[in-house]
């Protein structure tokens, strides 16, 4: 299609200086094209009246591709399907031991992956006899495609899809009672803690030492994603995870049914936990990454404790001192979930 400007009182000569509408995109062209010239064309065509190289026509809708998943390939609508993503030798086969996925609809392996080498042998062919055995489908996809699912993280050549994790949304703790004959639970309580490093961390820790429950706020925590689940080891997979929609109420209810809140901080007097009774249930609440408990939280807690700094004769301890304050919450909860559990083995 040609259209020649009718502000020029002369015919154009060369090919180029015609003005050729690209039949794809629709747009206009031409070096020496004025702004009334465009302003008029816009007016007669109902287009913008806005651009200084180019007319843009509206597109016929009729013309434009249906947005619809037949235009998606498998790949990517196993992307946007929402479903968890599950990667690593050891979380897919927690995943597939527990069954708490409901459903679990596709097994991926890296293709040309010699699986038989590896040390981890043994397991990976369990994880495939278990997905024949119930009916999961197997599918083989490049190391490309693996890294898209994962995230861009290692996956061990396996990744597993699957539904997410479902919450467990609870108030407030059961009344525990005081037992003397033998050591009282110990709750964990997570207070908007975002990464999912450290989440993965803190369940594997309260999963490997005996940790009676964790609780994570609603909203404002790192989703139960596969990433969390290889942090973890797998161990987000066999536990139950319990989710408050108000963290300090939720202790609040819970300290009216005898429970201690001890809170993680730095800036508190603290308590030695040695002197917290075995028989006294307790849940120890941590807080987010660079911000500690918020102070709604704080103001419910029974007491504090902290990690007392022991500089290595190895380092310069008057830097040291200034700029190394505090732990990483994953490592810190690790050491005062041991403390805690040491503490009650009578």
């Amino acid at each position: 299609m040609w259209v020649i400007c009718n502000c020029y009182k002369r015919t154009f000569r060369s090919a180029t200086k015609y003005i050729l509408f690209n039949e794809n995109l629709k747009i206009a062209r031409g070096p020496r094209t004025s702004l009334s010239c465009r302003r008029w064309y816009a007016k007669t065509n109902n287009t913008s009246k806005r651009g200084r190289t180019a007319i843009f026509q509206q597109l016929d809708k009729s013309q434009s591709l249906p947005e619809t998943d037949s235009t998606l390939t498998s790949l990517q609508k196993a992307m946007k399907s929402g479903d968890d993503f599950i990667y690593g030798v050891t979380p897919v086969y927690a995943a597939l031991t527990v069954k708490t996925r409901n459903p679990i609809r596709c097994l991926y392996l890296q293709e040309k992956a010699d699986f038989s080498k590896r040390k981890d042998a043994a397991l990976l062919q369990q994880i495939i006899q278990m997905a024949e055995e119930a009916n999961i489908p197997s599918k083989t996809l490049n190391k490309g495609d693996l890294n898209n699912l994962s995230g861009q993280r290692p996956h061990q050549g396996i990744v597993l899809q699957a539904a997410p994790l479902q919450l467990d949304y609870i108030d407030q703790l059961p009344s525990a009672g005081l037992s003397p004959n033998k050591p009282a639970p110990v709750w964990l309580a997570l207070d908007e803690v975002m990464d999912p490093q450290n989440l993965g961390s803190l369940l594997r820790t309260a999963c490997f030492l005996g940790i009676t429950g964790v609780a994570i706020c609603n909203k404002n925590s790192a989703p139960l994603s596969g990433t969390v689940s290889k942090a973890s080891a797998g161990a987000m997979e066999l536990m139950t995870i319990h989710a408050v929609r108000n963290m300090s109420r939720f202790l609040q209810n819970s300290q009216r049914q005898g429970w201690y809140i001890l809170g993680a901080s730095m800036e508190k007097d603290t308590v030695n936990i040695e002197n917290i009774h075995p028989s006294i249930p307790v849940v120890l609440v941590l807080g987010s990454e660079g911000f500690g408990l918020r102070t709604n939280v704080q103001n419910v807690c029974d007491g504090f404790v902290a990690i007392q700094r022991r500089f290595s004769s190895n380092c310069n301890t008057e830097v040291a001192f200034s700029i190394i304050d505090s732990l990483n919450v994953g490592v810190a909860g690790g050491i005062l979930m041991e403390q805690l559990r040491a503490s009650r083995d009578y």
